[in-house]
């Protein structure tokens, strides 16, 4: 089981895929689809659980 929460880096959640089983420390269960909105100021994705509950993490872009 992976812990996915806005410490875990970008790569490591574009990695993920459905059936891979997630965990943010409240919800757990088995991916079933996941969505990816893009903004200029953030990445916000949206993993859709089998148990029908959601994860959502938000990831800031970092801007220099």
């Amino acid at each position: 089981m992976v812990i996915v929460n806005e410490d875990t880096p970008t790569t490591s959640l574009l990695d993920l895929q459905a059936g891979h089983q997630i965990s943010n420390g409240l919800i757990n269960g088995t991916i079933s689809q996941i969505d990816i909105q893009e903004t200029d100021s953030y990445l916000m994705f949206l993993f859709l659980l089998d148990n029908e509950q959601e994860i959502t993490v938000k990831k800031i872009r970092q801007v220099c």
